[in-house]
């Protein structure tokens, strides 16, 4: 456990110039000071860990993850996360594969099978544009709120479905004060509906390499042989959005307590490996699904 706990200090020390612009922002401590004044217990992640609707298996010897209760003291005390998210957190993993720092496993969405029928509409690269023009005008509100240039430069990944794999994910690239944000996104479908984890590499990589990092982690999460989205059988729910719907969720609506009714839409932003949770505006889902509609 003593070698655990220095590698974990040591993670916090090599991350702390990137941190430190969480601390000018948001708060009056230095992080790296508040957070060796918590006991952290991090545990090796050398066997199968057990989440919500699936399996998490080590990739390496060298990953470690924390509990619940570090886990939430973590993000927000450092992160910038207010306490009642912790809950829709299903694990925190780091150092799984050399490549990432660390990720975020959700709760697991449940609103229903998701159909993938929507993804071959003609129309969907356009709807694709109108999230992302929509990112854009919540990002520029942001920047304004904050008084700190940001901005959304492109898809690093254009957003993808595998649907032999039944999994989708995007990467985008953004711009926080002149620095690059990487920010990749994964989701698994399952019968029941999504498991959705962010993921923080170690440093910017090219598109390519975030395609291939998005396929490495693949074996990471192993849903249950029940609830695989091949187990779907009639009379299971239906989500009412398709993968497009869940796409426009994932961008700009936070994952957790009523989400699914779009209550409060945020964006994480990675910059590097320092975390900051932007309050985007509600008109965000409203305004897309409002058009949506407007042209059916």
């Amino acid at each position: 456990m003593g070698d655990l706990m220095t590698i974990f200090y040591t993670h916090l020390r090599h991350n702390f110039i990137f941190l430190i612009i969480a601390y000018i922002t948001f708060n009056q401590t230095p992080t790296i000071v508040r957070a060796q004044e918590y006991e952290y217990a991090p545990v090796d992640f050398v066997e199968s860990i057990k989440v919500t609707r699936g399996t998490l298996s080590p990739l390496s010897t060298e990953g470690f993850y924390l509990n619940d209760k570090d886990a939430c003291h973590l993000l927000t005390t450092d992160m910038g996360w207010e306490k009642e998210e912790c809950p829709y957190v299903d694990k925190y993993v780091f150092r799984v594969i050399p490549a990432v720092d660390s990720i975020i496993f959700r709760i697991p969405n449940s609103e229903g099978y998701v159909e993938f029928e929507d993804w071959e509409n003609k129309d969907r690269d356009d709807e694709i544009n109108e999230i992302w023009e929509l990112l854009e005008e919540s990002l520029e509100a942001q920047s304004k709120k904050l008084g700190i240039s940001i901005k959304a430069e492109r898809w690093h990944v254009y957003p993808t479905l595998d649907k032999e794999k039944g999994v989708m994910y995007y990467a985008t690239l953004l711009n926080w004060g002149g620095d690059p944000i990487l920010n990749i996104d994964v989701t698994k479908f399952d019968r029941k509906g999504y498991v959705n984890f962010t993921v923080i590499p170690d440093e910017t990589i090219s598109t390519e390499e975030t395609k291939a990092l998005v396929l490495d982690l693949l074996p990471l999460y192993a849903v249950e042989k029940e609830n695989k989205y091949t187990a779907f059988i009639t009379g299971d729910k239906v989500a009412a959005a398709g993968v497009v719907g869940v796409l426009a969720t994932l961008v700009g609506v936070k994952y957790g307590k009523g989400a699914a009714a779009g209550l409060i839409a945020i964006l994480l932003l990675i910059a590097k490996k320092a975390w900051f949770l932007l309050l985007i505006p509600f008109i965000f889902l409203k305004k897309f699904f409002k058009g949506k509609n407007d042209n059916d």
